[in-house]
């Protein structure tokens, strides 16, 4: 993607376009900001969410930048939406052999868009001498894994949700250091996460909270998602590289 690719909406805001779709986000960087995070959503109305906003500006405080991104278009975050309310919802599907793959199909779609937005940080003027990591939930956390086999110079990840069945196939092969957020309420998602978290061999960890299946909204969960994820990607974007 070349920087004629670019368009500024307004202060803050930009518009990538890879084969003729618009991906609209938010851009900042704090001064003296040495590392980035891609916020990877669906939509605007995740990138607008007051909860994702507050971490973004925990993250600000630190020191990170942020590009908080819509990975799909409105029209195909609707379409997604109708067609596979679990994908939006972030709960698991019930048996269904066709349902499932399309899910898998559709982290595809999500990774290449994540692979997009990447690529075009590390070129980027302001941002291709920063370290970068992703924060993401559910089948975006699963395409943001997906993108990291890819490229693997990302040096964190901070996912959350309970979809990591969506990246099996991939774990692996991960190299950032992974930190996933998950609900304990549920006790058969959280063997099911426990399970799936040791076919990684990258650095990792799986911390449990609080909550409800997706949006973390037990009383102080956010606020702690937000302090963990703060912490690992400080730790892993200032750890000197072995």
């Amino acid at each position: 993607m070349s920087l004629s690719d670019i368009k500024f909406d307004e202060e803050n805001s930009l518009i990538l376009v890879h084969k003729g779709i618009s991906i609209h986000g938010d851009l900042l960087i704090p001064h003296d900001a040495q590392s980035i995070v891609l916020f990877a959503f669906h939509s605007a109305s995740e990138r607008f969410h007051p909860g994702n906003r507050s971490i973004a500006s925990e993250f600000h405080r630190s020191g990170l930048g942020t590009f908080l991104v819509d990975l799909l278009t409105e029209e195909e975050a609707q379409g997604l939406k109708n067609a596979n309310p679990c994908v939006s919802t972030g709960k698991r599907p019930r048996a269904r052999h066709g349902f499932v793959i399309k899910e898998h199909r559709t982290v595809d779609f999500l990774a290449e868009r994540a692979g997009v937005v990447i690529e075009w940080l590390k070129k980027n003027p302001s941002t291709r001498s920063f370290k970068l990591g992703c924060w993401a939930s559910d089948s975006s956390a699963a395409a943001c894994l997906r993108a990291a086999v890819e490229h693997w110079d990302l040096k964190a990840l901070c996912l959350k949700g309970s979809r990591i069945d969506l990246a099996e196939s991939f774990l692996p092969l991960i190299q950032p250091a992974t930190l996933w957020i998950a609900c304990r309420d549920n006790a058969d998602t959280a063997r099911m996460m426990e399970k799936k978290f040791q076919l990684l061999a990258c650095p990792k960890k799986l911390t449990m909270v609080p909550g409800g299946e997706r949006d973390f909204d037990e009383p102080g969960a956010g606020v702690m998602a937000a302090k963990y994820a703060k912490d690992w990607f400080l730790r892993y974007f200032t750890k000197e590289a072995s």
